[in-house]
């Protein structure tokens, strides 16, 4: 168990709040074999934190992809979008919310669409305050900007919020923003030891956080 203080929590999407990471790889195949390219074990790994800007150049770079970032965006977000909005959340994750009083934001690498459309459909929209996405302020994790916009958005000190991320990159720009950053257990995360390494409390369940006034 780990006690938290905070006035604010910050939590990061995809790995945190829902077991995303198997679409997002089915996603790299699907597409890269639309080009007729193989996906390399170290994908992954090589976009991890990125946002959707960076990952679209990332493709183009790495895979020669000759499409436009925009367009490359748009027909990933054709073939994800629904699968995710039909993903359940996690059970501990959605307990924990419906329990705790702190003030709550997302800060994430995902599309502010697709959150916002997960969280109607599970009737949290009203849960959280505000939801920043790396796109928007144009830098991707590990940088500390999307979690201080969080912050800010809150109205909350950065000293006063905890982070739940599950990538090591997250926990790194947690630390950055001058949180408190819990690393969540997600098992497709290859370097959980790093992780936790870094992160300053760890949790398998959002069941092991006991809240204090």
């Amino acid at each position: 168990m780990i006690r938290l203080d905070h006035a604010a929590y910050i939590f990061d999407f995809d790995g945190t709040m829902i077991n995303s990471l198997p679409l997002w790889r089915a996603l790299d195949e699907t597409y890269l074999k639309q080009h007729a390219i193989e996906v390399p074990e170290d994908l992954q790994r090589s976009i991890e934190g990125m946002n959707f800007f960076d990952c679209a150049g990332y493709f183009r770079q790495r895979f020669g992809i000759t499409d436009p970032e925009e367009l490359i965006i748009a027909e990933w977000m054709a073939i994800i979008h629904q699968q995710l909005i039909e993903h359940p959340l996690k059970e501990d994750v959605v307990r924990f919310l419906e329990q705790t009083d702190r003030r709550l934001a997302i800060a994430t690498s995902n599309s502010r669409l697709i959150i916002e459309d997960v969280l109607a459909v599970n009737c949290l929209s009203d849960r959280f305050l505000s939801i920043v996405t790396s796109d928007e302020v144009g830098r991707s994790k590990p940088d500390p900007a999307v979690f201080l916009r969080a912050a800010s958005l809150l109205g909350t000190p950065p000293e006063a919020c905890a982070v739940f991320e599950d990538t090591e990159a997250g926990v790194l720009g947690a630390k950055r923003a001058g949180m408190t950053a819990v690393a969540v257990y997600d098992p497709s995360n290859p370097v959980w030891d790093q992780t936790v390494a870094i992160a300053d409390y760890a949790i398998v369940s959002f069941d092991e956080i006991l809240e204090e006034s």
